[in-house]
């Protein structure tokens, strides 16, 4: 979830009389010269303002591990047992479909409450009958009961909670997991009533399975966040086109005008020399993180002493940071492949992703041309030589 304030050039500016919306700059007709003036001085403070904006980007975590690799004491091993039994016990019974009338799916949740040091297990079900006053999703039904079952119970005893979607079917009918919607993450209204909880339990987590053998274990730490300082995202604000100057909404990729793609080669000029080594590049910050330039030097020299080597991978590092420029007519910033972080390592931006991106499917594209051409000529003969005979 990212979240901040977008500095944009108002509406009202757009439509005032006598101006021309032309990239991020305005123009003025020649009866509204002045006016013209005075916007082009307000929209330069609108993108010096934006150039000073910050960013909040905050990350949740999953922790995916296998059933077996955890120990019998840790909680998570525990919890995940006794929803095995839930999810048994529940399949062994014959449940009313009223109770599940409106989305016809049957979810359990398990809240681990520990008390004085001994854990209980306390189960919920949804209940989603199609009436106004609304459904009870499993998780809340966990947490009520378990204030009904022990009403001096509070939020620093919940430890975590487990959610599987299970099968709706009568004992013994054969149901096709596949259609569940494991793993299950919490809905709009559950995840409030968590995060309220996780705030005097810091440990609290909630798990998920991939299926209901419950052996791959995801246990989502949803509101653990590193909040930090960073650029937005290259897609996410307006853009204006360097090619023919078209102002185009957020997370858009093609021109609205000139169809012409802002992530292409062409358009960010991308480097023509050593491309293949310009690739590899890419290639190896996408896969390995950031990394230093001794670093790209090990992994992408085929012999450590080899001075030639390193200094051409110098030369195209250099070449790929120094492609960004700026469009003199739309003040719009291409060509930002990669970037130096504070720790003076090369990090590949969206960009430069993006294009990566592009030039591994332009080469399956040809492969798959030429297999397809191979495959025409290989028939061809093999007509020519049937009608032969």
């Amino acid at each position: 979830m990212r979240q901040a304030v977008l500095s944009v050039i108002p509406r009202s500016a757009i439509s005032r009389p006598g101006l021309q919306c032309f990239g991020r700059y305005f123009t003025a007709d020649s009866g509204s010269r002045c006016a013209g003036q005075a916007s082009l001085s307000n929209t330069s403070d609108l993108l010096s303002t934006a150039s000073r904006e910050k960013w909040v980007t905050r990350k949740e975590y999953t922790r995916i591990r296998s059933l077996e690799d955890l120990h019998e004491d840790d909680p998570v091993f525990r919890l995940t047992k006794e929803m095995g039994k839930y999810i048994e016990w529940t399949a062994a019974s014959d449940i009313d479909p009223f109770f599940h009338r409106k989305s016809n799916r049957i979810v359990l949740a398990l809240l681990h409450v520990e008390i004085e040091g001994v854990s209980h297990y306390v189960r919920g079900i949804n209940t989603e009958v199609s009436l106004p006053t609304g459904s009870l999703c499993a998780e809340r039904a966990a947490i009520v009961k378990a204030r009904t079952e022990f009403p001096g119970v509070m939020r620093e005893h919940m430890r975590g909670i487990a959610v599987v979607e299970a099968p709706n079917a009568s004992p013994g009918e054969v149901v096709d997991h596949m259609d569940l919607a494991n793993p299950l993450p919490p809905c709009g209204a559950c995840r409030e009533w968590l995060e309220k909880i996780q705030e005097k339990s810091r440990q609290f987590y909630v798990l998920t399975y991939t299926d209901l053998d419950l052996c791959e274990v995801h246990e989502r730490f949803l509101f653990w966040s590193v909040n930090e300082e960073t650029d937005a995202p290259e897609d996410l604000g307006p853009w204006a086109c360097r090619m023919c100057g078209e102002m185009n909404v957020p997370f858009s990729t093609a021109c609205r005008k000139c169809t012409v793609d802002r992530f292409s080669f062409e358009y960010n000029q991308f480097p023509t020399h050593h491309r293949k080594l310009c690739f590899a590049v890419l290639e190896t910050l996408t896969f390995h993180g950031p990394t230093s330039l001794q670093g790209l030097h090990q992994l992408l020299c085929k012999t450590e002493n080899s001075k030639k080597q390193r200094r051409l991978v110098t030369r195209t590092v250099k070449t790929l940071e120094s492609n960004e420029r700026e469009d003199e007519r739309t003040g719009e910033v291409y060509g930002r492949l990669i970037w130096k972080n504070e720790r003076g390592q090369y990090t590949i931006s969206e960009t430069g992703r993006r294009v990566h991106m592009a030039w591994i499917e332009k080469r399956l594209r040809k492969k798959a041309s030429r297999k397809a051409t191979q495959k025409a000529d290989h028939a061809s003969c093999s007509n020519g030589n049937s009608s032969t005979q």
